[in-house]
């Protein structure tokens, strides 16, 4: 059995990950790990890992980098620096087959650090896309140049991490997981 993790820090992204998370955990080839950490842990942003709770995933772990930080500039840096240290702590207790990122969250930086470090291989989701003049698009494709596979969301993106040095053979569309969440959706008959 894998020991696959996957990473969510904000409400945006597990809403993504859902579909890929339901995979896994009903999975008999894989193990999943659900790191969650971020603003799912904060009462002023909704705590919403009560939710993540609530959909009956079993195997999820905490990871509060949120401490010692309030609203300067700074803080994005502590974030980072507290993610690494958080991961590598889980990692000197815990064996990851591979870990899966998605987007283009600062927070991720740290994970991802961590991750390299103990030879973790990342795979990236959504990668190679632009957010002009924005920190996303830096983050972004730190990620994509710390992980080992990479799952873009259309052609231009894959043409675009291959384009930044990325093993062609790595880099795989796969479309975007948000679809799977609108085939999932139980749409309401007419009459309702």
């Amino acid at each position: 059995m894998k020991d696959v993790c996957v990473l969510t820090t904000s409400r945006a992204e597990y809403g993504l990950l859902y579909p890929l998370l339901r995979k896994f955990e009903q999975s008999v080839e894989f193990r999943l790990h659900l790191v969650v950490s971020g603003t799912h842990l904060e009462s002023n942003f909704g705590r919403t890992k009560d939710e993540i709770y609530a959909d009956g995933f079993q195997n999820i772990i905490e990871m509060d980098i949120l401490e010692e930080t309030g609203d300067s500039a700074k803080d994005s840096s502590i974030i980072i620096a507290n993610a690494t240290r958080k991961m590598a702590e889980y990692l000197e207790e815990q064996h990851l087959d591979i870990a899966f990122i998605l987007g283009d969250r600062y927070e991720m930086i740290g994970f991802a650090i961590a991750l390299v470090n103990e030879r973790v291989p990342i795979a990236h989701i959504n990668g190679g896309e632009t957010t002009g003049g924005a920190l996303d698009e830096i983050y972004r494709h730190c990620l994509t140049k710390m992980s080992t596979i990479h799952f873009p969301n259309c052609e231009l993106h894959k043409k675009r991490i291959i384009q930044m040095g990325e093993d062609r053979n790595k880099v795989f569309n796969v479309g975007d997981l948000c679809v799977d969440n609108i085939k999932n959706t139980k749409l309401l008959n007419r009459e309702d």
